[in-house]
């Protein structure tokens, strides 16, 4: 019976996600990351937020300064993002530090 019930919801989940590609609806299944900082509140990066977690509550969106792919991690509590063209320095309220613009050096064939 236990077989039967995971069955379900394993086809069930293929279901609706097949469902949300045709829908346009797939997005809301994206994430670009997540972390956790020294008091275990989970950092969720979305397309347009970083959600930051106290258990299921989410208590802060934090602005990821892009509106393009990112990507980031928390170390000593503070916030490291990396955009195309910059890496931030955001402390864990949001507020940004520094930026820092990412020099990209071009190859040149010889």
């Amino acid at each position: 019976m236990k077989n039967t019930k995971l069955i379900f919801c394993f086809v069930l989940f293929g279901f609706l996600t097949v469902l949300s590609v045709f829908l346009g609806a797939f997005h809301t299944f994206s994430f670009c990351g997540f972390a956790l900082d020294s008091q275990k509140l989970l950092y969720v990066g979305r397309d347009n937020a970083i959600e930051v977690y106290s258990g299921t509550e989410k208590i802060l969106e934090i602005n990821p300064q892009t509106s393009r792919s990112y990507a980031f991690t928390v170390t000593d509590d503070t916030i490291v993002l990396s955009t195309a063209e910059f890496v931030y320095e955001i402390d864990l309220k949001g507020n940004v530090i520094k930026k820092v613009k990412m020099l990209i050096q071009k190859h040149i064939p010889i």
